[in-house]
């Protein structure tokens, strides 16, 4: 752990290079205490970290956000300042952070270019003021890159935009026909300008939807049962899975890939949050989440390879009917994490646990 006096030699240096390492000293003295940060400190951290951007080349400041991206307790405005900075510098910030809000990202989306915002086009889980704005100032490939976006939501407003920019555009058709949210409203906006395999499916889309109550109801019906038969099952097999892990007869990612290969998300989910001492319902949420993330880090913390993860995320978009390429950008995504930050991460929220705990 690098000392105050290092930091203070590096500051006194005016040199790029000593700014560069500066700035990844401070960014790795703050996630190593992220847990015990307060309010003042991570303001005064902030303002540190401001002025040391000030100083360093755009090289440097796009490896800080990517290094940040993922961290949900960054001060604000460090993260605000690099969203809206140079589009290799933006992106990863615009893509992953947490600490951005709707109008933080609006305010972008209205301002900055379409790079920026293709960026915001892929974050997993996108609100309506927010794609009304990439609908209305994006260019096709962020229209296109939102409307496949099975995380972002739609205005009745925003989706009226969709279909009127979908005419003579097969390739945006297929990605509305293909989202589970498309509303008949939506639907007979698009029917005249469709193929007739587009219209089979938007029928077959529209038929799903619009079942009569009694056939959901009893669909609902048989569901429960299903799960409440294999419910029992699913906890002997996963606590025996759990007790061969311990024992290290079968490894983490054997028993990972065995459950995500029969498409068994919560059981799955009791197995990690297991070997990682967190809460069942903590873990079953962020493995049922369309922003992939969390489970992502979690994984990361626990050493799983990047194979498995792989196959986690291919199970996620089956049983969440996500898009594959979603699956795949969150697979690549995971190779990028640090190791290190993704064990901090960990180790807070076992702490957070820990309180919870005491505190009841």
């Amino acid at each position: 752990m690098p000392t105050f006096e290092d930091m203070e030699e590096l500051a006194k240096d005016g040199s790029t290079e000593s700014r560069r390492q500066l700035l990844r000293l401070l960014t790795d003295l703050f996630l190593e205490n992220l847990d015990q940060t307060t309010g003042a400190q991570g303001e005064a951290f902030g303002d540190i970290v401001n002025r040391v951007l000030d100083d360093v080349v755009e090289e440097a400041r796009e490896e800080f956000s990517t290094r940040i991206a993922t961290a949900d307790m960054f001060p604000k405005d460090v993260v605000k300042r690099l969203a809206w900075d140079a589009f290799e510098v933006a992106a990863p910030i615009l893509e992953h952070s947490t600490v951005l809000s709707d109008s933080d990202l609006v305010e972008v989306a209205h301002e900055k270019s379409n790079d920026h915002l293709m960026a915001i086009s892929r974050r997993p889980e996108l609100h309506e003021k927010v794609t009304d704005v990439l609908i209305e100032r994006g260019e096709e490939d962020v229209i296109h890159s939102v409307a496949t976006n099975h995380g972002a939501q739609f205005s009745p407003k925003g989706y009226g935009t969709l279909a009127s920019k979908a005419k003579g555009d097969e390739a945006l058709q297929r990605a509305i026909v293909e989202r589970r949210d498309v509303t008949a409203d939506v639907a007979a906006r698009l029917e005249p300008s469709l193929s007739a395999e587009l219209k089979k499916r938007l029928a077959e889309a529209l038929d799903e939807t619009n079942n009569d109550v009694a056939n959901l109801v009893a669909r609902a019906r048989e569901r429960v049962e299903q799960a409440m038969a294999g419910k029992k099952r699913d906890r002997v097999d996963v606590e025996k899975l759990v007790a061969e892990v311990a024992e290290g007869t079968v490894t983490l990612d054997d028993a990972a890939r065995s459950l995500a290969a029969e498409d068994r998300p919560l059981p799955l989910s009791v197995l990690i949050a297991t070997v990682a001492e967190l809460p069942e319902k903590m873990i079953s949420n962020a493995m049922l989440k369309v922003n992939g993330m969390p489970i992502a880090i979690t994984c990361r913390a626990l050493k799983v390879e990047a194979e498995t993860f792989a196959a986690i995320t291919q199970m996620r978009c089956r049983v969440l009917r996500l898009p594959g390429s979603a699956g795949e950008r969150l697979a690549e995504q995971y190779s990028s994490l640090d190791q290190g930050d993704a064990e901090r991460t960990l180790r807070f929220l076992r702490v957070r646990k820990s309180l919870s705990e005491n505190a009841a």
